[in-house]
């Protein structure tokens, strides 16, 4: 038996809306004990003999007792912050509903017991969290003999509760509406990527898409060198380059120390090994405080500094991005991220202000610029004398 008890996903906001679900469910509960019983219950919950366009919503908050809701409630608090945070309090709870209702749908159409509870909608919750954060870390608590304690990535937790709930379906072992949690799951997981092929909500290069699109580019590059492409388009395809007509200079001891990091910087990145990218990127810069990954790859490293919550050297990361690429496309975006770490979490508010005010003109007119004026603002409050 295993059970997820936290994740690493950072927050950039108070989650208030899932916050105010966990609330709302407790108390339906304890209301449920003492008034909603017999028949009362009864008209609540999904009855697929019985079917009222209500109980699609009144039965997700619905629970069995005590365990059922703790255990609902754990899940929704694990996964459900990081979702509201990116999907905000409207968006979150609109995806919470539709959720259950589809999560009802399934369970109507393979069964005829009732069914109550917020998994289904939880359900759609995590399959949402994992499109979103497929590489965050769950601690997972595991009871095998002895108790212990493991980190593993969000996709592999909540794509093996997916693949149980697949297989106990259909195997009629138990007596829980399985199908109604793998139904939420695949609409949070359709959803979000619909989401973000739409650019409705923003790309992260951590997201399920931004590891696909990295995954078939390198598999794009092996095919072409397995094939002998040239590169450098001269003549005689597949044809290895002639030898040079000159002895190359000698490299140096700390020009080969520097390559011989970059080499294995890009490496880790590739397999996605980003706590040894991090460890080796301070060393690279450590040897020369000049030196810049290609954009896309000091940009991710960068945005995974912040998500490990390491913000001096997310800010340092990101400072030499827009110095070595001040034309980058998310040149505003990044400004706006550094605004926020010097603000929020290095209380640097002199450095905050410059960047969220190039964000704020640079993004007039969209969320994004909103929310720096309203950090602006905010530091303008708190530090008069900064701004």
């Amino acid at each position: 038996m295993f059970f997820p008890i936290r994740t690493d996903a950072p927050l950039q906001k108070t989650p208030w809306m899932n916050y105010a679900l966990i609330v709302t469910n407790v108390l339906i509960f304890l209301l449920q004990q003492k008034y909603l019983v017999g028949p009362r219950v009864q008209n609540l919950l999904l009855d697929p003999g019985a079917l009222h366009l209500t109980s699609f919503f009144t039965y997700q908050f619905l629970h069995a007792g005590v365990m059922h809701l703790v255990g609902n409630m754990l899940f929704l608090y694990i996964f459900g912050n990081n979702v509201n945070d990116r999907l905000g309090h409207v968006g979150y709870l609109a995806f919470y509903l539709s959720g259950g209702v589809i999560a009802g749908l399934g369970h109507v159409l393979v069964s005829t017991s009732p069914v109550l509870g917020a998994s289904g909608s939880i359900s759609a919750v995590t399959g949402a969290f994992l499109v979103l954060y497929p590489v965050s870390r769950v601690t997972v608590i595991y009871v095998f003999y002895l108790i212990g304690a493991i980190e593993v990535p969000s996709i592999v937790v909540i794509g093996l509760f997916f693949i149980m709930d697949v297989v106990l379906n259909f195997t009629g072992s138990s007596q829980v509406a399985h199908m109604a949690h793998a139904a939420g799951t695949v609409f949070g997981v359709t959803l979000m990527f619909v989401l973000l092929l739409t650019r409705l909500l923003q790309r992260d290069h951590f997201d399920l898409l931004g590891l696909i699109s990295r995954w078939l580019r390198r598999r794009r590059f092996r095919a072409q060198v397995a094939q002998g492409y040239d590169f450098f388009g001269s003549p005689g395809r597949g044809q290895p380059p002639p030898p040079p007509k000159f002895d190359p200079e000698p490299v140096s001891a700390q020009s080969q120390r520097v390559m011989d990091l970059r080499a294995a910087i890009y490496e880790a990145m590739n397999e996605q090994r980003m706590d040894q990218a991090i460890t080796l990127y301070a060393q690279l810069k450590a040897a020369d405080p000049d030196q810049c990954l290609p954009q896309t790859r000091q940009y991710d490293l960068a945005t995974w500094l912040g998500h490990e919550q390491r913000y001096a050297q997310a800010s340092e990361a990101y400072e030499t991005l827009l110095k070595v690429y001040p034309h980058v496309s998310d040149a505003a975006q990044v400004h706006y991220m550094l605004g926020l770490i010097y603000a929020r979490h290095l209380q640097q508010y002199q450095r905050a202000t410059e960047h969220l005010r190039i964000a704020a003109e640079r993004l007039s007119g969209t969320s994004i610029g909103e929310q720096a004026q309203r950090e602006l603002a905010q530091i303008d409050q708190l530090n008069p004398g900064q701004s």
